[in-house]
């Protein structure tokens, strides 16, 4: 790829991690979070991505600075070294209670996530304990070897496209950088629309008349580039996608009408809302609210689950004596998936390490369940040497493609960040709705 490199990429995103790691435990580094980093930093170094994660360093903080949010779509936001280069708040680590005053930390055997564990006081200090962590694995992220394809896309909202422009002509000073397009169907009239997502970085001393079979025009006229991925790298480009979310306008525009910063809001903040109230925001997709308001979780881990279902994929076939159709709740009432719910890949993986699968061999069998081989004609051959219940072989048999559990607590926060804000100022949430239900008229 024609396109430089970001001088001391890998250097600037370690020192990075090592500077957030002792402000998050100042009095002792858990042995966990270490082992972790050095391993993630070990595959960084010897990956290309060293300058992917340096640009989502260098976004975050632009981000923040201008007061906008952001929020990485995907597995890598499973990340350790994501986490702590970001603001995102998916924390990859087992569920932990840390004391912010004496740094003692704490582990719980229990199903849920950290975000929900009941208010607990320090055993030394006396301190109300915080709590913590998503239990996503490194091999989610990396794969068994460090060498598993990533991707960095972002949700934002629209203000913060010249935000990001400008720092990629920082960082490229001698490339174009030019609005990358993705052909889309409009709503209303079923026209096709050319709608910008994001940016493309040209090879130097191009410019988009350079490329007339990828260049397109997006709707305010505009020239861009369009293409997919194996267009662009066969062109040497580099693609920076940043979707436009109304989520992300949203938050952004409450964070201004209520003067409550986004990252004041705190992770007992969020357990504290309810199911109810992220209905309530009416900005989530119909299908993911329909799927709140049916099965009303009672905490973020079922939020996280349920998300993950709404998102993931399954077959229409029998599970025992229960149909699985096309409302996909009806599995979580199915005795099969109620010994073995699989709502994303993490879940999967999990299910078969508990099952004595060494690991290994569990994220290999894992990989090939999410991506709904095991649902196939060849399926039985891969899983009749091992010992698994015939519940678990039947939920698995359903699975057509399951999501990233890290891409689901993101969303999952998302929303319930949303959440705080109608809580926290109804009225400017309501006239928030309106001005963005203008702005689409």
């Amino acid at each position: 790829m024609n396109i430089p490199t970001i001088e001391n990429a890998y250097e600037n995103v370690r020192d990075a991690c090592e500077k957030k790691l002792k402000e998050l435990y100042p009095h002792k580094i858990p042995a966990e979070a270490r082992e972790r980093l050095d391993q993630e930093l070990k595959y960084l170094h010897a990956s290309n991505y060293a300058d992917d994660f340096e640009l989502a360093r260098l976004l975050y903080a632009e981000a923040e600075k201008s007061s906008q949010y952001l929020v990485c779509r995907g597995s890598v936001t499973g990340s350790f070294i994501f986490y702590l280069i970001s603001t995102s708040r998916t924390n990859p680590l087992s569920p932990y209670y840390i004391c912010p005053k004496c740094g003692e930390t704490r582990k719980i055997s229990s199903k849920l996530f950290g975000i929900d564990y009941p208010e607990c006081h320090c055993p030394s200090c006396d301190a109300v304990m915080e709590s913590d962590g998503y239990r996503l694995s490194i091999e989610e992220v990396w794969g068994l070897d460090g060498k598993k394809i990533l991707s960095f896309d972002y949700n934002t909202s629209i203000e913060f496209y010249p935000f990001a422009k400008r720092l990629l002509e920082r960082i490229y000073p001698d490339n174009a950088v030019v609005p990358y397009g993705l052909l889309s169907l409009a709503d209303e009239n079923s026209s096709i629309n050319m709608t910008m997502c994001g940016y493309v970085i040209l090879s130097a001393h191009q410019t988009a008349e350079d490329y007339p079979d990828l260049q397109g025009y997006l709707e305010n006229g505009d020239p861009c580039i369009s293409g997919n991925m194996m267009e662009l790298n066969e062109n040497n480009m580099k693609r920076l996608c940043l979707y436009h979310s109304p989520v992300q306008s949203a938050i952004v525009s409450m964070q201004r009408s209520t003067g409550i910063y986004i990252s004041s809001i705190t992770n007992r903040d969020l357990c504290d809302i309810g199911w109810n109230t992220i209905a309530s925001t009416k900005l989530p997709g119909m299908q993911t609210l329909s799927f709140i308001k049916q099965s009303k979780p009672k905490n973020k881990t079922e939020l996280i689950r349920i998300l993950s279902l709404s998102h993931s994929s399954y077959s229409c076939t029998p599970v025992t004596s229960h149909f699985v159709t096309e409302n996909k709740l009806e599995m979580l009432d199915s005795p099969d998936f109620k010994a073995y719910p699989c709502c994303n890949r993490d879940d999967v993986f999990e299910h078969l390490l508990n099952l004595g699968i060494e690991r290994d061999l569990a994220f290999e069998y894992s990989e090939f369940i999410r991506k709904g081989k095991a649902a196939g004609t060849h399926s039985e051959s891969k899983f009749d040497s091992l010992n698994l219940p015939e519940e678990f072989r039947n939920v698995i048999g359903t699975v057509l493609y399951l999501f990233p559990r890290s891409h689901n607590v993101e969303f999952a926060l998302t929303f319930s960040i949303l959440a705080y804000y109608l809580k926290a100022d109804s009225k400017a949430y309501s006239k928030m709705l309106r001005h963005l239900s203008a702005q689409k008229e």
